[in-house]
């Protein structure tokens, strides 16, 4: 599994200061062709750069390097730096675009099956969102001086185009503080700017989130006339774009981590992020850090593509959204059923009629029930999209669960805006009690009972921006305090361990080995949809059933991408 680079690179990240350089190039492969030292404050990072070898898969490299660090008492945490996210890219007629290909609204989804007659910036409105009630509430407090206005907000995406008409305007957009995290692009374009390289997406993808985030009002001539006022959810925040990605297609766990602890170092108290992956050892350390500094993280559950027999992308929610210190933004449609075509067809009656596979048939990822706790949903598709267009500049058609994500971000922000001093005084600005106090105001007031299976699809229900700035901040006691994150699918550790702890090679092993081969047999499973039925992982705890432990095993020692090491120990005899 080379994740599609002609180069495997492999994070290695130090847990002990005593190590030194000469003992990491002691357990790298042979045939490294680079060691990357970073000064990063979370332990001491390197990329190793590896020319692939067609015997094995990058883990096969990963283990030996595990093997090594085990022998010489090294403490050290290995994973590869790209997560493939899921190849939608080869497959022909699709693409994993987050707003259709037209200018319209997508017609697989409302309001066109319905009938209904939507305006442009309809989410915003008190029937769905109400995030532009509550942002002119929050706003015209700060103009009265009633509240100070300072937030805030870091936005991991692709990067945005500045000179936008609807974000050019907005002075709250911090481009000198911005950053670009990918390696390559820093000396050439060391700010958030997407260069828009073209290709499959996702270029462009981080203007539309920040749009729908903090958009400035744009001109009605590129509305059709129609005067939709501030496209944005919160745009006299301050907003820090942080490019972490020239596509949503490769989650890159080091860039992210990087982000996360600029975001960190800076004081921001909201992150959003439309994308994300396979589990992370590291991601779940740093999200973990952030959540003790007081910072709330939205994140999107992410997308499927379905259309006949073809499956594309996992139909559950990825990563970092299934951490328990993460809010998982889902999806809902504005007739407030879920983001899901099996769903509107029961309960909906629409999206009968389909035609080529493409954007149209992405919907929204849910479950399993356990990943839905710290779930949310907001409203997509058909919302408004800022694309690189003189000519037309905005779409209707943004979509996935990314265009969700910017709404859940937006709720959190207004809200700590609004209750600052309450905040302050308790003592929870800067800790994770005021995470969980937000939490606990967006998840108490979303609309619940929207049809039977609500909270299935919704988790917690629908985002009502209005309702939760009416709550005042809750008493969070000690006992509030989530369970730290771990790079881990509900009941898979268990699950593998059961499994593995029968085996006398696995025995042997050292730490790091096995916490490698856990990984990636979870990501195997995330990556592949097909290797896992997902009533299964929502119907039933993993380590209920032996039986239920030897299927996992007979799918990920049978898939293509297995390494060789991980198909040795399980065929290993007992």
């Amino acid at each position: 599994m080379n994740f599609g680079q002609k180069i495997w690179s492999i994070v290695l990240e130090t847990l002990d200061d005593a190590v030194t350089a000469q003992q990491i190039g002691a357990i790298c492969p042979l045939r490294t062709q680079k060691i990357q030292f970073k000064q990063i404050p979370i332990g001491k990072r390197c990329v190793v750069h590896v020319p692939p070898i067609d015997s094995g898969t990058i883990w096969d490299d990963i283990y030996l390097m595990a093997e090594k660090a085990d022998e010489l008492g090294l403490n050290v945490e290995i994973e590869p730096l790209h997560f493939d996210n899921f190849p939608v890219s080869e497959h022909q007629d699709v693409n994993s675009r987050a707003a259709g290909a037209g200018f319209d609204y997508m017609g697989q989804w409302p309001p066109i099956t319905t009938g209904k007659e939507l305006p442009l910036g309809w989410h915003l409105d008190d029937d769905h969102s109400q995030l532009g009630t509550a942002r002119d509430a929050v706003w015209e407090m700060i103009k009265c001086g009633e509240i100070e206005g300072q937030i805030k907000i870091a936005h991991l995406d692709t990067g945005i185009s500045p000179d936008h008409p609807a974000l050019k305007p907005n002075k709250g957009i911090r481009m000198d503080l911005s950053r670009n995290f990918i390696d390559s692009e820093k000396e050439s374009n060391p700010k958030a700017i997407d260069l828009e390289k073209g290709g499959m997406e996702q270029q462009g993808h981080g203007t539309g989130t920040l749009g729908i985030l903090a958009g400035w009002k744009i001109d009605s001539r590129y509305t059709d006339n129609e005067d939709i006022g501030f496209i944005g959810a919160i745009p006299f925040a301050t907003v820090i774009p942080m490019r972490v990605a020239d596509s949503v297609m490769i989650f890159n766990t080091e860039n992210f981590t990087e982000a996360l602890e600029e975001a960190i170092r800076l004081g921001c108290e909201v992150v959003t992020m439309s994308m994300g992956g396979k589990p992370s050892r590291r991601m779940a350390k740093v999200i973990n850090k952030a959540y003790e500094a007081g910072i709330t993280v939205v994140t999107a559950a992410g997308n499927f593509i379905t259309q006949g027999i073809a499956r594309i992308g996992p139909p559950t929610v990825i990563y970092p959204a299934r951490f328990t210190r993460v809010i998982a933004a889902c999806g809902v449609c504005s007739n407030d059923l879920p983001y899901d075509f099996d769903a509107q067809m029961e309960f909906g009656n629409v999206a009968k009629n389909r035609g080529l596979l493409s954007t149209d048939f992405m919907q929204g990822n849910w479950g399993p029930t356990k990943a839905m706790k710290y779930a949310i949903a907001a409203y997509t598709p058909n919302v408004p999209w800022l694309v690189d267009d003189s000519e037309r500049p905005i779409k209707k058609s943004g979509g996935g669960t990314s265009s969700a994500t910017p709404q859940v971000a937006a709720a959190a922000a207004l809200w700590i805006v609004k209750n600052r001093k309450t905040l302050d005084e308790k003592g929870y600005t800067g800790t994770w009690k005021q995470v969980e106090a937000v939490r606990k105001a967006l998840f108490q007031t979303a609309q619940k009972y929207s049809f039977e299976y609500w909270d299935t699809y919704f988790g917690n229900g629908i985002l009502k921006a209005k309702e939760a700035l009416n709550v005042e901040v809750p008493e969070i006691s000690d006992t509030d305090l989530t369970p730290a994150c771990e790079s881990t699918w509900h009941g898979i550790v268990e699950a593998f361990n059961l499994f593995f702890n029968r085996k006398k090679s696995f025995q042997k092993m050292g730490q790091t080995q096995r916490n490698m081969l856990v990984l990636e047999a979870e990501g195997l499973l995330l990556e592949h949809p097909e290797l896992l039925d997902q009533k299964e992982v929502q119907t039933r705890s993993l380590v209920e059933e032996e039986k239920v432990v030897n299927q996992l095993i007979e799918l990920v020692q049978t898939s293509q991408h297995c390494s060789n090491r991980l198909r040795q120990i399980i065929q290993s005899p007992d």
